[in-house]
């Protein structure tokens, strides 16, 4: 009988993997899940009954996972603002990890990196409208639907190349906006992407 396991015991073993390093994942001639590094070396494997991460032929101190120092990728805000939950977040992008100040700014820095990293990805966005609201544009006035141009200079700011991001959006929203980016991007959100705390 095949082997099952619940997708939410999976995503965990696919995260304790990305966290130690293995940045893709392949399938063995077996069956087994194997993790490899950025230069494609195979660093370990899935273990899928105990949920985690094995890494091959290291030493029990290279085996226990440190967290990656984050790097100050944008300013923090002295005083948050009222209104929206602004606190630290820890954005990890292509093994990498960030800080962020607010969940504005997570939307702006993870958008800015996939773009940098998957070019072509905010074009691909930009054609996506789901109500009243588009998250990039190279015209600021066509990021909101039936708002006035002070809403668009006040809800949005300006990304790499010349695009806008719009910035008015609840966490659910910025989710919601990344897991679609990431999908354009042909990456994966949760894995190749993960927000902490989630938004």
């Amino acid at each position: 009988m095949a082997k099952t396991i619940k997708t939410l015991e999976l995503v965990s073993a696919l995260r304790d993997a990305y966290n130690s390093g293995a940045t893709t994942i392949g399938v063995g001639s077996n069956g087994s899940l194997k993790g490899f590094d950025l230069d494609f070396n195979a660093i370990g494997h899935v273990d899928l009954d105990k949920q985690s991460f094995v890494c091959h032929n290291l030493s029990n101190s290279e085996l226990e996972i440190k967290p990656e120092p984050a790097k100050s990728s944008l300013k923090k805000r002295k005083t948050p603002k009222s209104g929206r939950h602004t606190g630290d977040y820890t954005v990890k992008f292509c093994g990498k990890s960030y800080q962020c100040s607010s969940k504005k700014d997570v939307l702006i820095f993870a958008l800015g990196q996939i773009e940098k990293k998957y070019p072509g990805t905010f074009e691909k966005l930009k054609n996506i409208l789901p109500k009243t609201k588009r998250i990039v544009s190279k015209d600021r006035n066509q990021l909101y639907k039936n708002k006035p141009l002070s809403f668009a200079e006040k809800h949005s700011t300006a990304s790499i190349n010349g695009w806008w991001i719009a910035t008015n959006n609840s966490g659910k929203e910025i989710s919601k906006w990344l897991a679609r980016a990431c999908d354009e991007a042909g990456i994966y959100y949760y894995i190749d992407l993960h927000v902490e705390p989630e938004l």
